[in-house]
């Protein structure tokens, strides 16, 4: 039994190694990244402590993001800006690159750092639909992003996440589109993006 394996082993005098994983902060990880121990090759960011790689996008991805990325930015007045997948440091332990995310203030005034909150923030999921539905609609939700959109490639839809509760990493109200559906952005509620804008 184990318990009497352990306490064999304290007897004999054995040293007891305890393996636990190494839970990374956004500080030291943007460290590593800039030493270049990350190549963008990688593809990898840091969500809830763990560096997690992402699967490469295909063609069928890019092209969503990309009309997303359109969508969104003819809708913005000026003093926002549209960021594509770009490092977003949400808290001490996360800095995810959403696809697409709003964020307040123009593109010059984050030189030098990184933006660490958006107005909305869009994922585009085809294989990575369950990773969005789960740990990163949770780590948006603690970070307080008023709304969370996931465009569901295999089901042409759109998930649509708003009203965040911090303390149960949760969005109070949900809803799923479909084309002809319209949609406005919280934040900029006389705006109007068709689904079918957003889908290749």
């Amino acid at each position: 039994m184990w318990a009497t394996d352990l306490r064999d082993c304290r007897e004999a005098g054995e040293r007891i190694v305890s393996v636990q994983l190494k839970r990374w902060t956004r500080a030291e990880y943007e460290a590593i990244v800039a030493q270049g121990i990350l190549a963008p090759e990688s593809h990898v960011q840091l969500l809830d402590g763990e560096i997690i790689q992402v699967t490469p996008q295909g063609a069928l991805h890019r092209t969503a993001v990309t009309l997303v990325a359109e969508a969104v930015r003819v809708i913005l007045p000026p003093g926002y800006h549209v960021q594509v997948q770009a490092p977003l440091a949400i808290s001490d332990d996360g800095e995810p690159e959403p696809d697409v995310a709003v964020i307040q203030g123009a593109i010059r005034d984050f030189a030098t750092r990184h933006p660490t909150s958006a107005l909305l923030v869009v994922e585009v999921a085809d294989t990575s639909l369950a990773l969005d539905r789960g740990r990163k609609k949770a780590a948006y939700a603690r970070a307080r992003i008023p709304e969370y959109w996931i465009l569901n490639l295999p089901d042409r839809s759109l998930e649509v996440h708003r009203d965040p509760e911090p303390g149960t990493g949760t969005y109070r109200a949900q809803k799923t589109l479909h084309p002809p559906d319209e949609i406005s952005p919280v934040s900029f509620p006389t705006a109007r993006i068709l689904m079918s804008a957003l889908l290749p």
